[in-house]
């Protein structure tokens, strides 16, 4: 879906006409895009399979010794968890040390904002449809296609939730407190 498909749905679920241009002047289009952009950001920021960087290293500048983080990063976590590095602004902050500067690479798990267009079906639907609700609400539009939207946008976030299932392969039985209480229990004799 290319971002004008998806301002023209939004567009679509108050009773605008399409427009053809995403930067259009049309006025619906400038709050319809505000909508679309901020729900994007919001549900990127959740991380998704297709949005999680694992174990992605990270370099100081030889001379700054600052870290300067990939312009599209919407969350950063250490990998050691005993580490309060967060992002502040364009760079990664030691919230502990109260500094910028760093003397070796510290490696991270980042959560990025990818472009609408790169996104998978599933999360660009979930957008949209959260996006078209947001929207209508704003206006206060009819409340059945509100209660409708709502709906709708709930249908899509569960599909892209199982989807996310899908695609990470996650399974109760294999993680760590699973193997612990399996490896504890003992079969039950009859007698």
């Amino acid at each position: 879906m290319t971002k004008l498909e998806a301002l023209n749905e939004v567009l679509d679920g108050v009773g605008v006409r399409p427009v053809t241009e995403y930067e259009s002047a049309h006025p619906d289009a400038s709050p319809a895009r505000r909508h679309l952009n901020q729900n994007n950001e919001e549900i990127q920021s959740v991380g998704w399979w297709c949005n999680r960087e694992k174990d992605f290293s990270l370099p100081p500048d030889a001379i700054t010794k600052k870290i300067l983080l990939p312009s599209n990063t919407l969350h950063v976590n250490p990998v050691n968890k005993l580490l309060n590095y967060v992002k502040r602004g364009k760079y990664l902050y030691d919230a502990d040390g109260h500094t910028f500067e760093f003397d070796a690479p510290v490696v991270v798990h980042l959560t990025t904002q990818l472009d609408f267009e790169d996104l998978p079906i599933p999360l660009q639907r979930y957008i949209v449809r959260t996006a078209t609700y947001t929207f209508s609400v704003s206006r206060e539009g009819d409340q059945n296609k509100i209660k409708d939207q709502a709906q709708q946008a709930l249908m899509a976030r569960s599909l892209a939730y199982t989807t996310e299932l899908k695609m990470m392969n996650y399974n109760a039985m294999s993680t760590r407190v699973a193997a612990r209480l399996l490896g504890g229990i003992n079969p039950v004799s009859r007698r």
